[in-house]
């Protein structure tokens, strides 16, 4: 199983959506309840998004990356809207957000049950919010955002390291693309 960027794509078009089309960012709310709320969205996505990889993080340890990445978020976006889309300093803080949460999750060990040596190298690279351009619509948007996640992301490797796995499990190499 890997990575699920399709999980990640619908997460991100309903998160995009206004909330009087169906979007799931609450409405009228104050600017600072907003901003969490939207830290809140993407952390939960990508943990969705981690979820499908085996043998992935467990769930404790994506759960402490999600929330990781959202308290990171909720710093990022505060004030934003006063600065604009893609503010420099708040793209290079989103980078840096999103960068440790990756680092976090392949640095986590496989769950003891899969019993298995296991190597986590993250993506080679950071990640480059900055590099999307603008989107015509809320679904173009959210496919540009989990396709620039998701070949970033799939670039590191989680592997086991040994060439006799335990008896009735299967031999596995890298696991996130």
């Amino acid at each position: 199983m890997t990575v699920s960027k399709s999980g990640l794509e619908s997460a991100l078009k309903t998160f995009f959506t206004p909330p009087s089309e169906g979007g799931s960012l609450p409405q009228d709310s104050d600017p600072t309840d907003h901003q969490k709320a939207c830290a809140k969205l993407w952390a939960d996505a990508m943990q969705t998004y981690v979820a499908g990889a085996y043998p992935g993080p467990s769930p404790a340890l994506a759960g402490t990356a999600s929330a990781n990445l959202q308290t990171a978020l909720e710093g990022v976006f505060a004030g934003w809207y006063a600065q604009g889309d893609y503010p420099p300093d708040k793209c290079a803080a989103l980078n840096a957000a999103f960068d440790a949460f990756a680092a976090e999750i392949f640095a986590s060990p496989v769950p003891l049950y899969l019993a298995r040596a296991w190597i986590g190298l993250t993506p080679p690279s950071p990640i480059d919010f900055c590099s999307l351009g603008t989107a015509d619509d809320y679904a173009t948007a959210a496919s540009n955002f989990a396709n620039l996640i998701d070949s970033w992301f799939t670039t590191g490797v989680s592997k086991t390291t040994d060439d006799n796995p335990p008896a009735g499990k299967p031999p596995l190499t890298e696991i996130w693309s």
